[in-house]
């Protein structure tokens, strides 16, 4: 996965900003590892734009920074959708019947949190309904899927487990 860039980097208030967005001549810090970041970003179209680890750190992976990117985004974007009343509208392929379906995400949600202890697991993301029963699972995929285990004990609560795939 060497095409995986640092997308996205604390700025100097703590928001999560990406590279795309950021404004140079500002300071970033990783948001996994904590380290500082310097924005890689021209005019040229050649190269996305994207953040670069200051100093060389062996323990954090663009892979590790683009899944906590994501999954804090998403609950952010879930977050303010539920606050606001608004829909999510989503689709995905069905594994019963090769269809392509589409709904909103939050249609019985009420309120989502980020890695709930679910006893035999931890989902990046949970929605609850309104009893505060979890209703749905979300894992970002970036480098493996969840295990056999997550996905048959979600099956077993009846919570629905969204697999998002950011490769």
């Amino acid at each position: 996965m060497k095409d995986i860039l640092y997308v996205a980097a604390r700025n100097e208030y703590g928001e999560l900003v990406l590279a795309k967005n950021a404004p140079k001549n500002s300071s970033y810090i990783c948001p996994e590892c904590g380290e500082e970041m310097i924005l890689r970003k021209s005019e040229s179209l050649l190269r996305r734009p994207h953040f670069a680890h200051k100093k060389l750190v062996s323990n954090c992976t663009p892979e590790s920074v683009l899944h906590y990117s994501f999954k804090q985004l998403l609950y952010q974007k879930i977050l303010l959708n539920l606050r606001n009343q608004k829909e999510m509208q989503f689709q995905w392929k069905c594994s019963f019947c090769n269809e392509v379906h589409q709904g909103n995400l939050l249609k019985n949600a009420a309120t989502v949190e980020v890695e709930c202890d679910l006893q035999d697991c931890r989902p990046d993301l949970v929605l609850f309904d309104p009893s505060h029963k979890p209703i749905g699972a979300i894992e970002i995929i970036v480098s493996h899927e969840p295990t056999e285990k997550t996905s048959n004990y979600l099956a077993s609560q009846n919570i629905h487990l969204i697999k998002i795939n950011l490769k």
